[in-house]
């Protein structure tokens, strides 16, 4: 249960989620948005499978020499 200063932020929150899901939506059929559902849980699922990402040497602290 929210709170009640918090019920204001959430309804706000929620408007807005709508008003995007609206904007992206925007000139697709129903079948579309249903395809579009369907295919982004699929890539969802996809990468939620994949093991988690190693650390590669772009993020590690490099040690450098002089000679």
């Amino acid at each position: 249960r929210l709170t009640d200063a918090a019920e204001p932020v959430w309804e706000r929150i929620t408007e807005c989620a709508r008003e995007l899901r609206q904007a992206a939506a925007a000139g697709m059929t129903e079948q579309e948005r249903l395809q579009l559902k369907s295919l982004l849980s699929r890539a969802f699922a996809n990468l939620s499978a994949l093991p988690p990402v190693r650390e590669t040497t772009a993020t590690k602290t490099v040690e450098t020499r002089t000679v």
